[in-house]
């Protein structure tokens, strides 16, 4: 069976303009706080972020987390997935215990750490700090496309 790259890419694309601009029409004369911009009442992790220090370290969190989850999901979790884990991989393309250990052992971590403090972010119910992570992760995610799309040199293919 073929993919549906074209229909798959047409809803998604589709789906997301719709939502974008149904966010937009209901936001523009709503008095809600959802598209605030700036210290406010919002609680962080407990903490009030109405400072613009404590406003400028969310947002700094909200970015770092996003550049990281990037990059891992694109280098770390898929070697995990792809030569660790899978049984098909020559042992010694995996490395040694203790690196395979290390390597699972942080990312195992990284995950644990990084998904608490994102469910925090999420319950600010803030647009301020999910707008810069989504910015962030499409970036990223057209530079690793990008690489990943890049001919390989001529003495890996023989």
């Amino acid at each position: 069976m073929r993919y549906k790259i074209k229909t798959g890419t047409i809803v998604a694309g589709g789906w997301s303009l719709c939502i974008i601009i149904g966010l937009s029409l209901i936001m523009v004369d709503s008095e809600s706080n959802f598209l605030c911009w700036g210290p406010s009442d919002v609680q962080f992790a407990g903490f009030k972020v109405n400072t613009w220090m404590r406003w400028a370290v969310v947002m700094i969190y909200s970015i770092l987390s996003q550049v990281s989850y990037s990059v891992i999901s694109s280098t770390i979790s898929p070697y995990i997935s792809n030569v660790i884990r899978d049984h098909k991989t020559p042992i010694e393309e995996k490395g040694t215990l203790i690196q395979a250990q290390s390597i699972v052992f942080v990312y195992t971590l990284y995950s644990w750490l990084t998904s608490i403090l994102d469910v925090f972010l999420w319950i600010t119910l803030q647009v301020q700090y999910i707008i810069p992570a989504l910015l962030t992760d499409l970036l990223l995610t057209i530079y690793f496309t990008n690489s990943y799309m890049k001919p390989l040199p001529v003495q890996l293919l023989e």
